[in-house]
């Protein structure tokens, strides 16, 4: 008798927890979500700052362009980038600075082994420098589906390093093949 009040207990309150799981909210940003309706610079979805930021669009037959805008931070040097598919022949990706003038354009496509893409480069001279990417659909005239994303092209960077000592290298003639491949000296 206890242990069936026990195991109905334990039922109870795993059904509670599954449901109070099951009804939380989560993130709002869904992958079935897309973006639509960014056809100008004035409606261009804003990614905001650049770094993990991806997004779904959806460029319904009839629009011809679609709008992003996105910062980046001084130094880094970004590219935006589409996945691009065959019967999209003729898609394009450009950047725009803040004042909507064309600072790059498309590079592509490019087709890795993997998913194809087209891409823009972008290098930001200020903090938080605002661009603007447009992907124009080409010879395509259905709906087409794609993702707009951003990686990095080039980290820079330098330092000068000092080491004590000095650097020896006395060679392979000690070589054995019988024994182990490492040496270690004490």
């Amino acid at each position: 008798m206890i242990k069936k009040k026990r195991l109905s207990k334990l039922t109870i309150l795993l059904a509670v927890m599954f449901s109070l799981f099951v009804s939380i909210p989560m993130n709002k940003s869904y992958a079935s979500e897309s973006i639509t309706g960014n056809n100008s610079f004035e409606t261009a979805y804003n990614f905001g700052y650049w770094k993990y930021k991806y997004g779904m669009t959806i460029l319904p037959a009839g629009e011809n362009e679609a709008y992003y805008s996105f910062t980046v931070d001084s130094g880094e040097r970004i590219m935006a980038k589409a996945d691009y598919r065959d019967e999209y022949s003729g898609m394009e990706i450009e950047i725009f600075n803040n004042a909507e003038q064309l600072i790059d354009t498309n590079n592509g496509p490019v087709k890795p082994g993997y998913i194809p893409f087209i891409y823009s480069k972008c290098d930001a001279t200020k903090d938080r420098q605002k661009f603007y990417v447009k992907v124009t659909r080409g010879n395509y005239e259905g709906d087409m589906y794609f993702t707009v994303s951003f990686e990095e092209r080039i980290k820079t960077g330098y330092k000068t390093f000092n080491f004590p000592g000095t650097a020896t290298n006395p060679g392979n003639r000690d070589f054995n093949f019988n024994g182990p491949l490492v040496r270690f000296i004490s």
